[in-house]
């Protein structure tokens, strides 16, 4: 099936800027490259500002000067080796003025400096800080939700599995479930445009570490137990 126009000028666009394969970058390279294909954004947020979440960096977006707004604690993609608050920075003031609510990004630690469960622990510690600090905030801690794209779905999924704090939702952004990599679709898309079955190998194996972590519910929400799916 061929890909929609804008999908297409999306990898036309990312296969120029790659002038070596992704997954044989070290981690620091792959930084600089996904950082150069940054387009800053001009949208404007009624409020932006820097948050210290008990020691977690974090960007707060808020639409109005409303004090009881809904919160978005939001987890930015990346394959948990790239990505920070800046990358994602116009994602979330989108999401923020089109849904009426606030925004917390979360600016986790990245592997391979720091592997599983890092990420994990300054997602769910972020998310319980935010539901503590709620009025701080502006926010109402009964109205938090969290998300995130690709890896950062999988955080998200994961932390809402742990229960953390209670939730109204979570969006899930094609959030990836499985470290295991063994699903019908990695091979149906192995060399799908962008993210391939490599560039995804190279992303897991920088964040896990070992074979046994695949199978924790942390990494893969999806090995979860049917009852704490629902």
């Amino acid at each position: 099936m061929p890909l929609h126009p804008q999908a297409q000028a999306v990898a036309d666009f990312y296969a120029a800027m790659r002038t070596t394969p992704f997954e044989e970058l070290a981690p620091n390279d792959a930084r600089a490259l996904y950082n150069a294909w940054q387009i800053p954004s001009e949208e404007m947020v009624f409020e932006i500002r820097d948050v210290d979440a008990g020691g977690i960096p974090c960007r707060l977006y808020r639409p109005s000067s409303d004090t009881d707004l809904g919160l978005l604690v939001f987890f930015h993609g990346g394959g948990w080796v790239i990505g920070d608050l800046d990358s994602h920075d116009g994602v979330c003031r989108s999401l923020a003025n089109k849904s009426g609510h606030a925004v917390l990004s979360v600016d986790y630690r990245l592997a391979p400096e720091h592997k599983f469960p890092a990420a994990y622990d300054d997602c769910a510690n972020a998310l319980r800080w935010a539901h503590d600090n709620a009025s701080s905030l502006g926010v109402d801690k009964t109205r938090i939700a969290v998300g995130g794209d690709s890896a950062g779905g999988n955080l998200a999924a994961a932390v809402a599995l742990a229960e953390v704090v209670p939730l109204r939702f979570q969006l899930l952004i094609y959030p990836a479930v499985d470290m295991s990599m063994k699903s019908p679709s990695i091979e149906e898309n192995a060399t799908a445009p962008i993210l391939t079955k490599s560039v995804m190998a190279w992303f897991v194996s920088h964040y896990m570490r070992n074979s046994a972590d695949h199978k924790n519910i942390q990494a893969s929400p999806i090995v979860a137990e049917d009852s704490l799916l629902k």
